[in-house]
C-alpha cells in the first residue's frame, strides 16, 4: 500500500500532507480510547497535558539544534524560539494572550520572579543531563503513516548514543509515575519506523524529572512482541466501535 502523504515513501510514509494521514487515527487517539483516567480531576489532566505539550516543544527545539551541529539551547532560549515559531508570543519570549504557553508564565508569576519558570526549568535540566549521552539525532518530532495498518504517530526522537551504533527510539514523558499504556504506544511507534525503513535497535520512554534529576529510560524492547499485538488489537477495536458509532 502506497503512503501518499508527505514524502510518499513506500510502504511507509512521513506524514506532512493531506492524503491518508488526514483521515487516519493517531496512536495517542487509539490508545486514549481505552485509557482509564477515572478518579483524576479534569483540571489535573488538563494541566498535565499542557505541561507535557510545552516540554515536548522545548525538547524538540533543543534536539533540532543539536542535530544541526549547534550547541543545545537553554530552555529560555528554546521557549523564545518556540513562541516565535508558533506565533504564540512575541520575539522577546513574552507569552501571548492565548495559548497553553501561559502555563510557563503562570509558574513565573507564582514564583515571584518573571525571569524564572521552575517547572519547565527542572524538566529541561533533566533533558540536558541525558543529552550529553547523545552523539547523533536521526529524527525529531516527525509524523509517520503506516502503509499497512493505516494509522499515524508522531515520534519524539530517534538518536544514537556515544559508543553505541544502535539507534534508539525515545518517547519523552513528564509524569512522575509510569503508565501501562506507554508500552503499546512505543510499540506502535517502532512499527511506524519499521514500515518507513527507519532503523531502530531499542525503544522506550524517557521520564524527564521536574526536579532536574537525571531522567529514567524504560526500555520496552523485551516486551515488544506482546505490546505490538496489544496495540493492533486496540486498533481493531477502535475501528470497530468507531464504525458502530457512525452507523447510528
Amino acid at each position: 500500500m502506497q503512503g501518499t502523504c508527505g514524502h510518499g515513501e513506500s510502504p511507509g510514509a512521513r506524514a506532512g500532507g493531506t492524503g491518508p494521514c488526514g483521515g487516519s487515527p493517531r496512536v495517542t487517539e487509539i490508545i486514549g480510547r481505552f485509557a482509564d483516567f477515572a478518579g483524576i480531576s479534569p483540571d489535573v489532566l488538563e494541566r498535565a497535558a499542557t505541561r507535557g505539550t510545552l516540554v515536548h516543544a522545548l525538547a524538540a527545539i533543543t534536539l533540532r539544534e543539536k542535530r544541526g551541529g549547534m550547541p543545545p539551547l537553554g530552555w529560555r532560549a528554546a521557549l523564545t524560539a518556540f513562541m516565535a515559531e508558533s506565533g504564540a508570543g512575541d520575539a522577546a519570549g513574552r507569552p501571548g494572550a492565548e495559548g497553553w504557553e501561559t502555563l510557563c508564565y503562570a509558574e513565573r508569576v507564582a514564583a515571584g520572579d518573571p525571569e524564572e519558570c521552575p517547572l519547565v526549568d527542572g524538566f529541561m535540566r533533566s533533558l540536558h543531563r541525558w543529552l550529553g549521552l547523545v552523539e547523533r539525532v536521526e529524527t525529531v518530532e516527525e509524523r509517520f503513516w503506516h502503509g499497512t495498518y493505516g494509522y499515524t504517530g508522531q515520534i519524539d526522537a530517534v538518536v544514537r548514543y556515544r559508543g553505541d551504533p544502535s539507534p534508539v527510539l525515545v518517547d519523552f514523558k513528564t509524569p512522575a509515575s509510569p503508565s501501562p499504556y506507554w508500552r503499546p504506544q512505543v510499540a506502535a511507534y517502532v512499527m511506524l519506523c519499521e514500515d518507513a525503513g527507519l532503523e531502530v535497535g531499542r525503544a522506550g520512554t524517557l521520564q524527564l524529572r521536574r526536579t532536574g534529576a537525571a531522567p529514567a529510560f524504560r526500555d520496552y524492547s523485551a516486551t515488544h512482541r506482546r505490546d505490538r499485538a496489544g496495540f493492533l488489537t486496540a486498533l481493531e477495536a477502535y475501528r470497530y466501535f468507531t464504525d458502530l458509532k457512525g452507523e447510528r
